[in-house]
């Protein structure tokens, strides 16, 4: 029963790496995109803050 619930949490964090290192790269190729759409996002926030 530990080793299963061991297995799993492994699998789980080894998924969580996988898809994080996955974003990352597309986040990489694709940071300005990303970095423009969090500009404007925050734009957005401060303009419907004030």
């Amino acid at each position: 029963m530990f080793v299963f619930r061991a297995n799993g949490v492994l699998l789980f964090s080894l998924t969580i790496v996988c898809s994080l290192i996955g974003w990352w790269e597309h986040a990489s190729r694709n940071w300005r995109w990303i970095g423009t759409s969090m500009g404007t996002l925050v734009v957005n926030i401060l303009t419907v803050a004030n």
